[in-house]
C-alpha cells in the first residue's frame, strides 16, 4: 500500500483516487492466493483471486469513504 500512496493523508480526502485502493487490493490478493496455494500445495482458482481482491477492495473503499466523510469538516 505505501507504493500506491495509500498512507498519505491527502489521499483519503479525494474520492477519485480510490482506484488506487482497488489496485492495491488486487495486487495483495494475488500475492495472498499465491502464498495460500504454496502452503496448501494446491491450485489457485482465478475466481478465488477475484473474489478475495474484490471483497478487500470494497471493504477498503467503504472504510476510506467513511473516514473521508467523518474528517471532511475538520481543520488540518
Amino acid at each position: 500500500a505505501p507504493w500506491f500512496g495509500l498512507f498519505q493523508d491527502k489521499f483519503s480526502s479525494k474520492v477519485p483516487r480510490h482506484w488506487r485502493v482497488v489496485l492495491a487490493a488486487l495486487f495483495a490478493s494475488t500475492m495472498a492466493a499465491f502464498l495460500r496455494g504454496m502452503i496448501l500445495g494446491s491450485d489457485i482458482p482465478p475466481v478465488f483471486i477475484l473474489a478475495l481482491g474484490g471483497s478487500a477492495a470494497l471493504g477498503m473503499v467503504v472504510w476510506r469513504g467513511l473516514y473521508s466523510l467523518l474528517t471532511r469538516n475538520q481543520v488540518r
